[in-house]
């Protein structure tokens, strides 16, 4: 009976443990290496015991000092153990990422949440890549940056090149456009492959440029680029091999708008034109019939959407519809030509003479480092009176001028002698009204 007993007890106490255990996660975080150059990878793994199945881990904390480069998981294992003569059943779940470093010197992996727990935090010491390292990693794949200019005005344009030189069977993902902050960045040329001989040796080049417009003046770091890949095809026989490459930073100096330049909107380019056509029938205007005008100005080394719109075109003797701007980018060797068109419909509603009016542009000359004006010249019309158009009349009309032409505004006007003949004919039957009504009082 009190060996029975004891047994009970016994029982009780491990299952109260395992309780204790399964109600108690176990949240560990560890890598395979603290110790890294720039060119390689860590691998983080989170092991997390006894998972109620419904947490997620944040690995966004880690992006401050690393990018993630892969991620797989969660996975989940069970397994059962005994203890004590009792069986017990034990469940982890596991998470991996791939971690490449941003930059070099001691980087720390922050603590990560996963529901109400969180790991300790890690240091990985990241040196940067011996000689013989980067020899070896550039006999396969190396990059070549560069920049147009290294100095540049604000919302100045910045041509910044990227090639990839590599040989064959070497796989991995090209980075991605430089993320800066308070620039904005476009690719001119999403993709662009051909082969190159360096060194006596083939390699191919995989080339992207993009355009970068910087928002505000001071130094702007563009970060050097990185690529994580595998040489070999990874075949049952051979294994692939990891390769890196890595290229340095590059400092552009972004100078201020110039005191000098005094125009409205702040233009700094290449080359500014401002062209325009005007569509009409005959040498003449006239009044009533429509004409339109288009407008555009091209920039070189300008993006389209920092061109000025065209201010709405006023005119006294004339309604004017202006449509809505079209703006268009297109790269070319010295990097993005943009314009933008405005079309403008005008009416006259006067005979006599329309003018459109100059317009200028002013826009600072990256080349030459000084403002220059861009400008149409004015145009002069003569409007001749359309049909149905309304002339202005002297309120006096001389003797010679009694005789003009009606308009056709007057058509369907009686004319003066026909109402001289229609009040006679009033008269006449007004007497003879008159006598019969006298001939009628005599009779009665």
């Amino acid at each position: 009976m009190r060996t029975a007993i004891h047994r009970i007890g016994r029982s009780i106490l491990v299952l109260l443990a395992f309780g204790c255990a399964a109600a108690q996660a176990d949240l560990t975080a560890t890598v395979d290496r603290n110790a890294i150059s720039e060119f390689d990878l860590v691998t983080l793994s989170l092991r997390l015991a006894n998972d109620p199945g419904n947490v997620t881990p944040d690995f966004s904390v880690v992006e401050k000092d690393f990018t993630i480069v892969s991620q797989s998981g969660p996975s989940r294992q069970s397994q059962f153990i005994f203890s004590n003569g009792q069986q017990m059943s034990e469940s982890h779940t596991e998470w991996d990422i791939t971690l490449r470093p941003k930059r070099k010197g001691t980087l720390t992996i922050p603590p990560i949440r996963v529901g109400n727990q969180q790991t300790q935090p890690i240091e990985i010491d990241v040196s940067a890549a011996s000689a013989s390292m980067t020899r070896r990693m550039n006999q396969y794949v190396f990059f070549d940056t560069s920049v147009d200019t290294h100095e540049a005005y604000v919302q100045g344009q910045i041509i910044y090149t990227v090639k990839l030189f590599y040989v064959d069977s070497i796989s991995g993902d090209f980075p991605a456009p430089p993320n800066l902050s308070g620039a904005v960045v476009e690719t001119i040329e999403s993709e662009k492959r051909y082969e190159s001989i360096v060194n006596n040796r083939r390699f191919y080049v995989l080339e992207k440029r993009y355009a970068i417009y910087p928002q505000q003046s001071g130094e702007l770091v563009i970060p050097g680029e990185r690529f994580n890949g595998a040489r070999g095809r990874g075949s049952f026989f051979s294994a692939q091999e990891p390769v890196s490459a890595g290229s340095p930073a590059i400092k552009i100096d972004v100078k201020p708008r110039p005191a000098s330049f005094t125009g409205e909107h702040w233009l700094p380019a290449k080359s500014v034109q401002l062209t325009e056509s005007i569509k009409q029938d005959g040498s003449t205007l006239k009044v009533g019939e429509p004409f339109n005008r288009t407008l555009r100005i091209t920039a070189e080394g300008l993006a389209s959407s920092l061109l000025p719109p065209f201010a709405h075109l006023d005119l006294p003797n004339a309604k004017t519809y202006q449509d809505p701007p079209e703006t268009n980018d297109s790269p070319m060797n010295g990097g993005v030509k943009s314009s933008l068109s405005t079309t403008i419909g005008i009416v006259p509603t006067e005979p006599g003479t329309l003018t459109l009016p100059a317009i200028e542009v002013p826009w600072w000359n990256t080349q030459t480092n000084k403002m220059e004006v861009a400008r149409l010249p004015p145009h002069t019309f003569t409007v001749e009176p359309g049909n149905g158009a309304t002339v202005s009349v002297p309120e006096t009309p001389t003797a010679e001028k009694s005789s003009r032409t009606p308009l056709a505004s007057d058509k369907g006007m009686p004319a003066p002698n026909l109402w001289m003949y229609v009040a006679i004919g009033f008269a006449v039957l007004w007497l003879i009204t008159l006598w019969l009504w006298f001939s009628l009082r005599r009779q009665i």
